[in-house]
């Protein structure tokens, strides 16, 4: 019995069931649009007011948009340890394996460092002053196998210039 159908009658009953389908949710669901779109379609647009003579027209009486009242409830508290933060202080870094530590933890501090000498613009007598705080709360630094990689941080991601010697003498 399959047989006897052609592919092309059955697109077409396929596309015609389809077109029934959605006209029939359309006019259920959108119905105020539809019959403003058939109304465009039919002759004069449904926002036109018609002109009378020599230019003139009747304008109707528009009201003024009413406030908008307040909610009873007001606005939504935003939960404890939730923050909004802009768009350049999101980055997706590469994954790494569970960087803890003296170094990470240092390097977490002069993140915020740099962080708040750049809301404040702050200079290098700003930024000496907080590293010497920083420095009070970890051990000496100076022989440290990290220190490299730190001075290298602050080298790349300080607003302005650090000579080596200034590099070197930090962690003193």
């Amino acid at each position: 019995m399959l047989q006897s159908y052609s592919w092309s009658a059955f697109f077409a009953c396929v596309g015609a069931t389809y077109f029934l389908w959605y006209a029939g949710v359309a006019l259920t669901v959108y119905r105020k649009e539809c019959l403003s779109f058939f109304r465009l379609s039919r002759g004069m647009p449904s926002g036109v007011v018609p002109v009378t003579s020599y230019g003139q027209q009747d304008v109707p009486h528009f009201q003024e948009p009413q406030p908008v009242q307040p909610s009873v409830m007001g606005l939504s508290k935003t939960p404890q340890g939730l923050r909004s933060s802009s768009i350049s202080e999101v980055s997706f870094a590469p994954e790494t394996n569970g960087e803890v530590g003296l170094k990470s933890d240092i390097i977490a501090e002069l993140k915020e460092i740099f962080t708040l000498l750049a809301e404040n613009d702050g200079d290098k007598g700003d930024f000496l002053g907080l590293l010497e705080a920083m420095k009070l709360r970890y051990p000496p630094m100076a022989s440290h196998p990290a220190c490299a990689q730190i001075n290298s941080f602050i080298k790349a991601h300080a607003p302005f210039l650090l000579s080596k010697q200034e590099l070197e003498n930090i962690w003193d």
